[in-house]
């Protein structure tokens, strides 16, 4: 028994101890509970509160929940959803490139900048909902004469 473990007077004082699944606060050591996805939106959000700025409805707007979650989304995809190891590298693309730029920047809007979020569709003009859904726009190209390029099928 090395360490701590091997002297009993220091062990008996910092050892962490837990009932079930909870744990004191006011022990020596503190229960760190490993992050999930939820874990680290729910943290976005409360950050997104608490951040100070002077617009807090243009904050909210640009920043908004789904934004966040496809944030997480995104982050988290190259570890397998393993969000254990990201936490900090997170918080700091979110809190310095998002909402420092949301809050310095009067032209920034963090869903132009981040490709991996399309606008809502009630945000979209008629003919980009047409265009999303694969319906015809009804627009003509005059640029090649009225032509439509074929592809052939082998």
């Amino acid at each position: 028994r090395q360490g701590v473990a091997g002297l009993a007077p220091l062990h008996d004082r910092i050892r962490f101890m837990k009932q079930g699944r909870y744990a004191s606060l006011r022990q020596a050591q503190l229960d760190l509970v490993p992050f999930d996805a939820d874990r680290l939106r729910k943290v976005a959000v409360r950050l997104r509160e608490l951040f100070p700025c002077t617009d807090r409805a243009r904050l909210n707007d640009l920043v908004d929940d789904p934004f966040i979650k496809a944030l997480v989304a995104d982050v988290t995809t190259g570890f397998k959803g393993d969000v254990g190891v990201v936490p900090r590298q997170f918080l700091r693309e979110f809190v310095l490139n998002v909402l420092d730029l949301t809050e310095q920047e009067a032209d920034f809007v963090p869903a132009t900048s981040y490709k991996f979020r399309v606008p809502p569709p009630e945000k979209l003009k008629p003919e980009e909902q047409r265009a999303i859904s694969g319906a015809p726009t009804g627009i003509a190209d005059d640029d090649d004469g009225g032509l439509v390029p074929q592809e052939d099928i082998w």
